[in-house]
């Protein structure tokens, strides 16, 4: 599938979405804050940003003809990444098998491996940890399993 078909594709999920809001029950209690408004400004920012891919793609469109393909290695390093993390967070940790599962994610989008990768995949768990785990107090395990 081409980009641009991808971005038209989008503008139709927009219409299923705008309708699945309208969809939503008036809420019972007298709220500043409704149960609809939520949903229609994620809505909303979702149209806005499909508009923008669509115009985006429209333009470019002429330009090129062809887009790079995935390949069948770069499904394999994705689908290993989300394998890692799912079965290796028991065994090492959310971090380990956050590190190995989003440098394999990152490898899938041609991405080369090396120590700004390392570092990149590094800050993005440990932000992942902090925000799921500390703030909002989701249990993803320990950060380090032998710690625990």
């Amino acid at each position: 599938m081409k980009s641009f078909h991808f971005s038209i594709f989008l503008i139709i999920l927009c219409g299923l979405v705008i309708w699945q809001a309208t969809l939503i029950p008036k809420s019972g209690l007298v709220d500043s804050v409704g149960a609809k408004n939520f949903p229609y400004f994620i809505v909303t920012l979702f149209v806005i940003f499909s508009v923008i891919y669509f115009f985006q793609e429209l333009s470019f469109y002429k330009k090129r003809e062809t887009l790079k393909k995935y390949s069948k290695k770069n499904v394999f390093f994705f689908v290993s990444g989300c394998f890692i993390l799912i079965s290796l967070s028991s065994i090492l940790g959310f971090f380990m098998s956050s590190i190995f599962s989003s440098i394999l994610i990152a490898r899938s989008f041609g991405t080369q491996i090396n120590l700004l990768s390392l570092r990149n995949c590094f800050f993005i768990t440990l932000a992942v940890w902090i925000l799921f785990s500390v703030i909002l107090g989701l249990q993803l395990g320990p950060f380090f399993k032998f710690l625990s």
